[in-house]
């Protein structure tokens, strides 16, 4: 969808394409090429919709597994599932899989520069890749440093200068306060914040200095979004009327504007477009099914939803 108004552009629903029950779907943009995961299937599409192929994930062995994390590398794609970071190529043959994460938690791969880095279920790992980051084919890498964060983390994101991530405390299955970390790209600890709820989302602005997060509570409505300015740890702003409805859905910057998909039951969201720099809502849009993941390109918006995939213009 256009970032003015939010035009409808194009759908994928389709056989084959669906999820399994229960299993949320993740997706990430490439140059040429749109990738989704939902733990059954990885699977790939050109730019315009069209599908070019599907591959089971390997290590789904008669179960249903999650993915967590879809980062795509210049030939081919990065899926981060239960403890685990598996690999595709560019065609969807499988290439490996790293299980050294500490647990059977949630995974998220991050990549920047020279630098492959994971957050599971363990503590956030700078691994060394066997040849450069954009040709990850071939064997598995190895481990570069170890940091001190606890588990349960999100998707880490890296700026020229940091590596933030979240993790979340539990208690009775629900988030009830979690800690937001801020790391020097060698893994110096420079600073973490802790608030009330989850940090399900995290983003960086455009100039890499601040961060956006998202917060919210398991089985309360109310959640928040808040900019963190990197360099002095204050907040630059927060907003706290908007719905998170139990683990949340998605949060992406896309040049001034942050975009926020704002669960409202099992069924439906909206989608907030915010002013990175004041918070200030400039539209909000309603959408049939609640999205899983978020996609910015250019002037195109990306949703990747239990029913298929749907993008705006």
């Amino acid at each position: 969808m256009s970032r003015d108004d939010g035009a409808w552009k194009w759908g994928t629903y389709g056989r084959d394409q669906t999820p399994a029950a229960g299993l949320p779907r993740a997706a990430a943009l490439a140059p040429d090429s749109l990738y989704t995961a939902d733990g059954r299937y990885a699977r790939a599409f050109d730019r315009d919709g069209t599908f070019r192929w599907q591959t089971a994930y390997p290590e789904n062995s008669g179960g249903e597994a999650r993915i967590y994390g879809v980062l795509p590398t210049g030939d081919g794609v990065l899926l981060g599932g239960h403890g685990r970071l598996s690999v595709f190529d560019s065609n969807g043959d499988y290439q490996w899989t790293f299980a050294d994460t500490g647990g059977s938690g949630a995974t998220y791969p991050a990549l920047a520069a020279d630098e492959l880095y994971v957050a599971g279920p363990g503590p956030l790992l700078s691994l060394s890749p066997r040849s450069s980051p954009e040709s990850l084919l071939g064997r598995p890498p190895s481990t570069e440093w170890v940091s001190d964060a606890p588990g349960g983390p999100t998707w880490p994101v890296v700026t020229d200068e940091y590596v933030v991530l979240g993790d979340t405390d539990r208690a009775g299955g629900g988030r009830t306060r979690g800690n937001l970390h801020v790391y020097r790209r060698d893994g110096t600890h420079v600073r973490s914040i802790s608030s009330d709820g989850g940090h399900s989302h995290l983003a960086v602005a455009s100039d890499q200095s601040a961060v956006l997060y998202g917060t919210g509570v398991f089985g309360d409505v109310e959640g928040t979004v808040t900019a963190l300015d990197l360099s002095s740890g204050e907040t630059r702003w927060t907003r706290e009327d908007l719905s998170v409805a139990e683990w949340g859905t998605s949060l992406v910057v896309a040049g001034d504007t942050c975009l926020f998909a704002e669960a409202t039951d099992g069924h439906s969201a909206r989608v907030h477009a915010l002013d990175v720099a004041t918070g200030e809502t400039r539209w909000v849009l309603a959408t049939e099914r609640t999205p899983e993941a978020l996609i910015v390109a250019g002037s195109q918006v990306y949703l990747a939803t239990a029913g298929g995939l749907v993008a705006y213009e």
